[in-house]
């Protein structure tokens, strides 16, 4: 990258770099023309795009820009600079240059390299299509969005392009011809007497099928070809074409970064994540968290993110200063959620996490990371919909209101988590206790607990009382054995709408047994701090579920 950052400086009067990686301070660039923005990873290129456009336009603008990002190789250093050089001497005719286009799904410019006039830029039809840019829940919602997008708003503009790379006759039908053969199939076959058949054949991406004639041309190659070659082309012309220096670069990188990607459906390429039974996360911070006096935090989990605003009515009773971790799925909500929720925390950390263990895998990757560590209380929620029950949302209701309705709720369970005895607070009537409310979960749950004692344990040793639902306030130290549970009983499957028997459900009974196993008290505010082990509970339900035959009227 530092090579493709000299070129741009040689070429222009300054570079705006946008990364999403945490910079060494060797590796921040130290030219007083190339000002750097570091910014959360989420959004993939076209939020970069659009930080680093926006910075632009703060600074008065430009005459001419070039957008770029890192997803393509140089292979010639010389053909590589004409090309820049080409793309900004054309826009005197043109309001809008690319060294590619494609006709996968529609005609559009590809974006990984594009220069554009001033006037463009700061144009309205543009500003329009640069507003919608924000993060997306999928990499080809990102790019139907960014690049599919732009082309669309280009061509409704009016604006005039050129585009360098063009193939010849032989080239295209070439790339057709090799295409056709590497996505043939028997059902498409049916279809080659069919108008749409041929009309498919166009639409290859002219970046794979036709590298070795854009190199020769371009001096440049996509990362994804040279890296994972998901279709299995020939790259034999490489060596021959590029200069020797160039060559080794590109056998270095691909061989540092060839481990961490994997191919996906077509032509996309992921990052990969090393495999583990908890669910992989990436944390987004807006500000450090445990700042000086904040001794409490808000752990919620997020699935629904329509649900964010009444989450935010009922946890803004929460009266002191407290740190919010949201765990959610969904790429696409993350500036959503920092947006609702950043007047309100003293930090925001938002966890985007792998969607496996429901809100209980994602928790346990949070708690096992050890950041709770130094709260006084933790805050367990999240965005419930018990979509097999019409009771759910009054249940979801009740749970909240329990836990954080107002302000005296919430002060009376901080109270009793900092007496020293009291591990656990949660809604008294949704403390379950029935043997019937084992479910298919008895035997994961031991398994779960005879990892930490070495006494031999039988399933009647094992005693049953959780909140339902999984909310809670509580001690990060009175379920610090969480953290002692191998890995090996962690596995949590893809998820799959089961409402029973997951291993989620398991932790949910486990996480009210570990604070009486440490030797803390697991109460309510109806209790006061009394254990509720020591009254009746054996007629407790929930809304939801379905009831023992004794307790049915």
């Amino acid at each position: 990258m530092h090579g493709i950052l000299e070129e741009l400086e040689a070429l222009c009067d300054s570079v705006v770099l946008v990364t999403t990686s945490r910079l060494a301070a060797d590796d921040v660039p130290r030219s007083k023309r190339i000002q750097t923005i570091c910014r959360p990873n989420i959004g993939y290129d076209f939020y970069s795009y659009r930080v680093g456009i926006s910075a632009v336009l703060q600074q008065g603008g430009c005459d001419r820009m070039l957008l770029l990002n890192s997803s393509y190789l140089v292979t010639d250093n010389h053909r590589y600079r004409d090309t820049m050089a080409t793309m900004l001497q054309r826009l005197d005719d043109v309001d809008i240059v690319g060294v590619t286009q494609s006709r996968q799904w529609q005609w559009h410019l590809q974006s990984y390299l594009i220069a554009l006039r001033g006037e463009s830029v700061s144009s309205s039809w543009f500003q329009s299509w640069l507003s919608t840019i924000s993060p997306r829940n999928t990499k080809i919602e990102t790019i139907l969005s960014g690049e599919l997008g732009l082309s669309a708003a280009i061509m409704a503009s009016g604006a005039s392009v050129d585009v360098v790379f063009q193939p010849t006759r032989w080239d295209n039908w070439r790339a057709m011809a090799l295409w056709g053969r590497k996505s043939l199939t028997l059902k498409s076959l049916a279809k080659l007497g069919r108008p749409s058949f041929w009309r498919s054949l166009t639409q290859f991406n002219p970046t794979h099928f036709q590298a070795q004639a854009l190199a020769r041309k371009t001096g440049l190659v996509k990362t994804e070809l040279v890296r994972n070659n998901p279709h299995k082309l020939s790259l034999a012309w490489l060596r021959r074409l590029c200069p020797p220096t160039e060559y080794e670069a590109i056998n270095r990188f691909v061989t540092r970064s060839q481990a961490h990607y994997q191919s996906k459906s077509g032509p996309l390429t992921a990052l990969t994540t090393k495999a583990s039974p908890l669910p992989w996360q990436r944390v987004i911070h807006t500000a450090p968290l445990g700042r000086p006096g904040v001794r409490v935090a808000v752990v919620v989990h997020i699935f629904y993110p329509e649900l964010a605003g009444e989450i935010y009515d009922y946890i803004k009773n929460i009266v002191e200063p407290f740190d919010l971790i949201i765990t959610t799925p969904h790429e696409g909500a993350v500036s959503q959620l920092i947006d609702i929720f950043a007047p309100l925390a003293s930090s925001v950390a938002v966890a985007l996490s792998e969607n496996r263990g429901r809100d209980v895998g994602p928790f346990l990757a949070v708690h096992r990371s050890g950041i709770l560590e130094h709260y006084d209380a933790v805050l367990k929620l999240h965005s419930k919909k018990s979509t097999y029950s019409d009771s759910g949302q009054q249940w979801q209701q009740s749970l909240f209101r329990q836990l954080c309705g107002n302000s005296q709720t919430v002060r009376r369970s901080l109270a009793l988590l900092r007496d020293g005895t009291t591990g656990m607070v949660g809604p008294h009537d949704y403390y379950l206790t029935h043997p019937h409310y084992w479910g298919a979960n008895r035997a994961t749950v031991r398994a779960l607990m005879q990892s930490l004692t070495p006494t031999t344990l039988k399933e009647e040793d094992v005693p049953l009382g959780f909140f339902a639902g999984t909310m809670f306030w509580f001690a990060p130290k009175a379920i610090a054995a969480l953290h002692d549970i191998p890995d090996s009983l962690l596995t949590f499957a893809p998820e799959n709408g089961k409402q029973d028997g997951t291993l989620a459900h398991a932790l949910e009974r486990l996480f009210g047994i570990l604070p009486e196993l440490g030797g803390y008290t697991i109460t309510s505010l109806a209790l006061a701090g009394r254990s509720l082990n020591e009254v009746a509970t054996l007629d407790h339900s929930v809304p939801v579920l379905k009831k023992p035959s004794e307790l049915v009227q």
